[in-house]
């Protein structure tokens, strides 16, 4: 696990642009197809650009700060593979999946919890071992994929 803390700068720029991304993605139709949580989605946006903002942060790549509609895709590439961030509030939380990712997949998920302005980053899974059917399941919001904390794998500077 590591622990990234935000400062008040990199908060502002979180809050900020998922206000824009918000905005532009709400108004081009965009639909946020959350299957996990129940939270507005104006908190989604900020919660996962915390995530993304603290990877960058971590291992010094640059974030992507475009404010365009966007549908899925990655959220970064480190050491030449794609990755896409999954971000919770909860300590608990599970690394998830819309099962439409499935199709254009990442190289690597990566799950990070939430708290006030620090992210940890819980650990990682490649995509062919998020993307097993034994890992489907339902929260609620439709069927996705999910894996337990557990079942992910640890980081290190060579790897995701």
């Amino acid at each position: 696990m590591k622990v990234i803390e935000l400062d008040h700068g990199e908060m502002t720029v979180v809050y900020t642009l998922a206000a824009m991304r918000n905005a532009i993605n709400r108004s081009a139709g965009t639909k946020d197809k959350k299957i996990g949580t129940n939270h507005h989605d104006l908190r989604v946006d900020q919660i996962g650009l915390m995530a993304e903002i603290a990877w960058a942060k971590w291992r010094n790549t640059y974030p992507d700060l475009t404010i365009v509609p966007r549908k899925g895709s990655h959220d970064g590439v480190f050491n030449g593979k794609t990755v896409d961030i999954k971000a919770s509030e909860y300590d608990g939380a599970r690394l998830l999946a819309a099962p439409w990712k499935k199709d254009d997949p990442a190289d690597a998920y990566v799950l990070a919890t939430i708290s006030n302005n620090e992210v940890t980053f819980v650990g990682y899974a490649k995509s062919s071992e998020l993307f097993d059917e034994k890992n489907l399941i339902n929260l609620g919001h439709g069927k996705g994929y999910a894996l337990n904390q557990c079942d992910l794998q640890e980081f290190n500077d060579d790897r995701v």
